[in-house]
């Protein structure tokens, strides 16, 4: 047939049953994905624009019945795309009895997989099955469904429309941390689906969801885990966070290192006669006198214990006070991801500046001061 058109032909061999072994799923799907890895192949090495399908009607109603079988939010609903990246489906305008009729009428031959009849694949089953059975209750089964899917592809774009608004209501980005706030949730109806929608993409499964839900109101701190991500439920917030591993430290600082570079963020360091170092108010930049520091310097993470005396104004006769960093991080209302990510900056063993936060009143620079070291941090 190739030769009578001329046309070029290219034939491909793959192997299901040793793919699907290996990666654990079925052998339908080991073939669809084999099949179209090499069809990729072929239109990649050729340069061809598109692959084209002979998906039809009847293959798109059949996506729709087994998407409802094994459950299945509005996206499954909308059949086969006519368009998806490369992928084009020239044929899903007609029944698969249109195109028999046409290769009928116009003398084509053409050839059928014999597992096309067996009925140990779920769609096989339900072609030979489940459709002829309900078919019976509606003779025009096959169109009715035909019209129920521009039906459904309409609702898809209503439904991602009001999404993209719940989205930009309800996530809140921060660095890598995304914030969705709990007492918003409860001002919308349809909780379980919203948070679905905003969750999934993320890699949480459904039954995950439905426990997320669950803790909404309870105490702070259960933690639910995806692929790649981390959702903690938080005092006032549902946070989500990557899972990839962050430094953990400690670092040590020496008197003559002059930078500390990490994966995400990066620290310089400075030393200066204080009338040449300009003070200025900035969360990134700590101003500390030298001369009450004692070398190296550690760069740590918080553990259960620590304290400090936050920075106060004493001209205006605040005093300073002892303060565990746990409490200190709840009345800056931190989330969780927030605490495991701030930097403690440590002179043996006292805490010098809770970085991006709160310098320790010891260490503050004075009009007795000499010498400052200032340290400088900043994100990536």
């Amino acid at each position: 047939m190739a030769k009578s058109y001329n046309a070029d032909i290219y034939i491909g061999h793959i192997n299901p049953a040793q793919y699907a072994s290996e990666y654990g799923i079925s052998i339908q799907m080991a073939a669809r994905e084999l099949r179209y890895n090499w069809l990729e192949t072929v239109r990649n090495k050729n340069g061809f624009s598109s692959i084209a399908t002979a998906h039809h009607k009847d293959d798109s109603i059949e996506t729709i019945l087994i998407n409802l079988t094994k459950g299945t939010g509005i996206r499954g609903l909308h059949g086969i795309l006519p368009k998806q990246n490369r992928i084009i489906r020239p044929l899903l305008f007609a029944f698969r009895q249109d195109i028999e009729y046409y290769a009928i009428l116009n003398h084509i031959q053409y050839r059928e997989d014999t597992t096309n009849r067996s009925l140990k694949y779920e769609r096989n089953y339900l072609r030979h099955q489940v459709i002829p059975a309900l078919e019976t209750l509606n003779p025009s089964f096959q169109q009715t469904m035909a019209a129920n899917i521009k039906h459904f592809q309409d609702a898809e774009i209503l439904y991602e429309q009001g999404l993209s608004y719940y989205r930009k209501k309800l996530m809140e980005k921060k660095g890598d941390l995304i914030y969705i706030p709990i007492k918003k949730i409860d001002q919308y109806p349809a909780i379980g689906t919203i948070l679905f929608e905003l969750l999934a993409p993320y890699g949480f499964f459904a039954n995950q969801i439905e426990q997320i839900q669950q803790v909404l109101h309870e105490q702070a701190g259960k933690q639910f885990f995806s692929e790649k991500y981390r959702l903690i439920k938080d005092r006032t917030f549902l946070v989500i966070s990557p899972k990839g591993e962050k430094e953990a430290g400690p670092f040590a600082i020496p008197l003559n290192r002059k930078q500390l570079t990490l994966t995400n963020e990066q620290f310089h360091f400075q030393k200066g006669p204080s009338h040449k170092i300009k003070i200025k108010s900035d969360p990134g930049i700590g101003f500390i006198d030298f001369d009450q520091l004692s070398f190296p310097l550690i760069l740590r993470r918080w553990q259960e214990g620590d304290y400090f005396y936050p920075l106060v104004n004493e001209s205006k006769g605040d005093k300073p006070k002892k303060k565990k960093l746990k409490r200190f991080f709840t009345d800056q209302k931190l989330s969780i991801p927030e605490k495991e990510n701030v930097w403690l900056l440590t002179s043996g063993k006292q805490i010098v500046w809770v970085v991006g936060y709160r310098l320790d009143n010891r260490f503050k620079v004075t009009s007795h001061t000499k010498t400052i070291y200032k340290v400088k941090w900043k994100e990536k």
